[in-house]
């Protein structure tokens, strides 16, 4: 999943795992929309409300580079 991986690229204690799970959510509904499973309105609305809540929304909040979650995400479960 992408929050595992965000969390494993953070490093233990760099980030909260609600965080971690917020910006997950916002790439999987990004990465949705990009495939036309979901509106791209929906990813954006999803986005906005975590970002209302105060959970970081985007990798570089966290200092996470994108390149490295899909080796992390090949080794999850």
């Amino acid at each position: 999943s992408f929050a595992h991986a965000i969390e494993a690229e953070a490093g233990i204690g760099r980030l909260l795992h609600g965080e971690a799970v917020a910006i997950g959510l916002t790439l999987a509904f990004r990465f949705s929309a990009f495939l036309r499973i979901c509106p791209a309105a929906d990813a954006e609305r999803v986005a906005a409300l975590l970002a209302t809540a105060g959970l970081p929304t985007r990798l570089d909040h966290v200092g996470v580079r994108a390149a490295r979650l899909f080796d992390w995400m090949a080794h999850d479960k």
